[in-house]
């Protein structure tokens, strides 16, 4: 056999390097990944029907409130009807349950729930971790979405894990009352809080007090989110935007952002959409989840 001109051989060197590492970049994710991880604390993954393991998937790890679990927090955003045809992996895990039954996150001093609480922000970051394993994976896109108990949770990572994070989504999710609790980071996370100005429950205009044996003190929304605006280095100078609609409260463009956008650092901007008497559980309108992953999936690592 005759060999290859000596000007040749190293382009084909090349070629053969790449072809091999194509392969063994594909080679390491299942056609068929398993739907559930977590070990002790199952998880469900859901992913597109026509999942390929050859593409990367942004992934949303979605976070259910105090007292319910993930199957409700799911009909509520109604994420799992939209993997399809957004093209996103999904996961569900649920919380441990609490004295009376109730399933919680440890989202810090906020959330007193029960006597031993768990390493929830091990717990997460393992589990996205496991995922990036067994899927695959964007690393540069992954999110996170939490409602009240589980936006806390989000705000929480955002604090602790910023490496795993792009950007996260809290609605009538409390931040820890010490700002110190949330140092500043060399890897900021893009935040959206969403919070009804008519919530009893998580008050928008914050405590400083505790709420019975459950709630410390904790910020206002507007604090919070120039808190947050703080620490990604953002210029203390918000912009107001158009109202628009989002929930079923209320008729009109109820819901108007304030968004802190200059000087951020790596472009981890900070938002907060204010929904005029919005309660608690605010039920989004029909495109009101895609607004909040449009929101999350401009972000990027």
């Amino acid at each position: 056999m005759r060999s290859l001109p000596r000007a040749l051989q190293p382009a084909l060197v090349v070629t053969l390097s790449v072809a091999l590492l194509s392969c063994g970049q594909s080679g390491s994710y299942p056609k068929n990944p398993p739907d559930v991880v977590g070990g002790e604390r199952p998880a469900t993954v859901y992913r597109p029907f026509d999942y390929d393991p050859h593409v990367a998937y942004p992934l949303v790890v979605l976070l259910h409130g105090y007292a319910t679990n993930a199957f409700v927090q799911d009909a509520f955003f109604g994420t799992t009807t939209r993997v399809d045809g957004r093209k996103f992996l999904l996961v569900t895990p649920e919380g441990v349950p609490d004295d009376e039954g109730k399933q919680y996150w440890n989202a810090g001093p906020c959330c007193t729930f029960g006597p031993n609480p768990p390493d929830d922000v091990a717990y997460l970051t393992g589990l996205v971790r496991e995922v990036s394993r067994t899927h695959h994976v964007d690393a540069r896109n992954v999110y996170l979405l939490g409602h009240s108990n589980g936006g806390a949770m989000a705000l929480k990572l955002a604090c602790e894990a910023p490496d795993l994070f792009a950007a996260v989504a809290s609605l009538a999710g409390i931040g820890p009352i010490d700002e110190a609790d949330c140092p500043a980071t060399a890897t900021p996370v893009s935040v959206l809080t969403m919070h009804g100005d008519a919530d009893q429950v998580v008050l928008y205009a914050g405590t400083d007090v505790p709420v019975g044996i459950i709630l410390s003190p904790y910020p206002s929304a507007d604090e919070l989110s120039r808190r947050f605006a703080r620490r990604n280095g953002c210029v203390d100078a918000p912009e107001t935007l158009a109202p628009f609609d989002l929930t079923l409260e209320t008729a009109g463009d109820e819901t108007t952002p304030t968004r802190w956008q200059s000087g951020c650092s790596r472009g981890a901007d900070v938002e907060r959409w204010t929904i005029a008497g919005g309660s608690h559980i605010p039920f989004f309108v029909a495109d009101g989840t895609d607004r909040v992953l449009d929101w999350l999936f401009a972000h990027h690592r």
